[in-house]
């Protein structure tokens, strides 16, 4: 009678740990199905366009793969797998989609540092997206619907680059692709006839 209590509490204890992981994963996935509602309202009034991604949210950060390099690895995904499956100790089995797979793959894993998730999109402050300065950088004028450029030669990007504000048209508003000679630089956010300087504080200039 002892021990079938047991089993049963064991039982019960398991099936409560998977109900919770469950609810967790579905959270999580919620949270990050509302930051990519937010990154894509950013993205069609700044870009003009939407950027489709592959997103993971670490805590505020939005982290993504763009879609297309995605899809070239999961094409890839069997291949590389049959060629690993053979390496006993390390390797990634052909059934890693499997979240029992995934649960050993991240024990494995424990204790790896990782900089970055990805590609760091932006961060989720409240109910808005404010974009990273690594989004920038990856974009082109061309494919920016709200601009400003400087040339490398004005007093503007000197100041823009040691972190102040500039004054800009008024009938600009929002958030802007700074660049320099056509180049991405950075961000800014148009105000009431002020740029605010959304230059990284660990990049600026003395």
């Amino acid at each position: 009678m002892v021990r079938t209590k047991e089993k049963k509490g064991k039982k019960t204890g398991k099936t409560k740990e998977k109900k919770e992981e469950k609810e967790a994963i579905k959270a999580s996935e919620r949270a990050t199905a509302e930051a990519l509602t937010f990154f894509d309202e950013f993205c069609i009034a700044t870009l003009g366009y939407t950027v489709p991604v592959e997103a993971t949210l670490l805590g505020e950060q939005l982290y993504g793969w763009p879609q297309e390099k995605v899809e070239k690895v999961l094409s890839s995904k069997e291949s590389i797998c049959r060629e690993e499956v053979h390496q006993k100790d390390h390797a990634l089995p052909a059934h890693a989609h499997d979240h029992e797979d995934l649960k050993s793959l991240q024990k494995r894993l424990e204790g790896i540092k990782f900089l970055r998730l990805g590609w760091h999109l932006g961060t989720i402050k409240r109910d808005r997206f404010e974009p990273a300065h690594a989004f920038a950088l990856s974009l082109t004028a061309e494919g920016c619907q709200k601009k400003i450029n400087f040339s490398s030669q004005s007093e503007e990007i000197y100041r823009y680059l040691k972190g102040e504000s500039l004054l800009i048209d008024a009938n600009q508003q929002g958030w802007h692709l700074v660049t320099v000679d056509n180049y991405p630089l950075g961000w800014g956010k148009a105000v009431q006839g002020q740029l605010k300087n959304h230059y990284p504080k660990g990049l600026r200039w003395l």
